[in-house]
């Protein structure tokens, strides 16, 4: 090819171009996730997280490779078809951590599971494009800055337990970032005073709301009609009829149940 005969023959000249495709296995290739990928936790819900790993790829129909990459994607440069596949490893992946349902504090012990799903998902996207996906593995999964703050506070108020000494806690951090701040410092006592009261009617509000309701009263059925009426009633509220034929004590007065032999309230013998 470095020297080409152009022949005189009189006919237009057919152009064509030449593509030469490297057969070798591509080794040690990087891909990770340009941004934070959302996921929703079955504990801290909504975190976003960030991966990275390594894959090994062949090209194994080169026709097909060009056709799909060239003509297709018009893609021309080693970094581009780098990126473009890099693309379809991450959009793998988060349809993969989407499905599994699993949470942020699973995932460390399932990096070799993560990785074969991933790689199972991806190897048809590859190989619709003539290249073999050989190898992928799963170098780590980490939280954002954020999404790690927020593990830090949920750790924190577990080991602090208390809902009021937390919310306590969460106001003296929100006033010590107060008076960092360029005149933070006039304000700081009245700021101090506000946060420590709203966390404590904060902590009041939950407290009462994880409470158990109040029983219901005590009802009995009236022989006579049937209705639900307050126990220790003497007279049915909706017929009148008299309720229960119990003894009364000659000691206290109180009313005994009915076969009592004994006063259930100063244990006078009855009958």
């Amino acid at each position: 090819l470095a020297e080409l005969e152009v022949l005189d023959t009189g006919k237009p000249i057919q152009e064509a171009e030449v593509y030469f495709v490297n057969m070798r296995e591509f080794l040690d290739q990087k891909w990770g996730t340009p941004e934070a990928i959302a996921l929703r936790d079955k504990d801290l819900g909504m975190v976003r997280l960030r991966a990275f790993g390594t894959y090994s790829m062949q090209i194994a129909d080169p026709q097909l490779f060009v056709n799909k990459i060239v003509g297709t994607q018009g893609l021309y440069e080693t970094s581009q078809i780098q990126n473009f596949l890099r693309g379809i490893i991450v959009a793998r992946l988060t349809d993969l951590l989407g499905e599994s349902g699993k949470s942020l504090f699973d995932l460390p012990r399932l990096y070799d599971e993560i990785a074969a799903g991933t790689k199972a998902k991806a190897q048809d996207d590859f190989a619709a494009l003539g290249i073999a996906l050989k190898t992928l593995y799963l170098g780590s999964i980490s939280p954002t800055e954020e999404t790690a703050k927020a593990i830090d506070e949920r750790a924190a108020m577990g080991a602090i337990g208390d809902m009021r000494a937390y919310m306590q806690f969460k106001a003296a951090q929100a006033m010590t970032e107060a008076a960092k701040a360029p005149g933070g410092t006039a304000g700081a006592g009245v700021g101090l005073g506000a946060g420590v009261g709203m966390g404590a009617a904060m902590a009041q509000m939950m407290t009462q709301a994880m409470q158990p309701g109040q029983q219901p009263a005590a009802t009995i059925t009236c022989p006579s009609c049937g209705a639900q009426i307050p126990a220790g009633s003497k007279f049915c509220n909706q017929c009148g009829a008299k309720i229960g034929g119990g003894v009364t004590c000659p000691q206290c007065g109180t009313q005994a149940p009915p076969g009592s032999k004994f006063c259930p309230n100063c244990g006078t013998k009855l009958g």
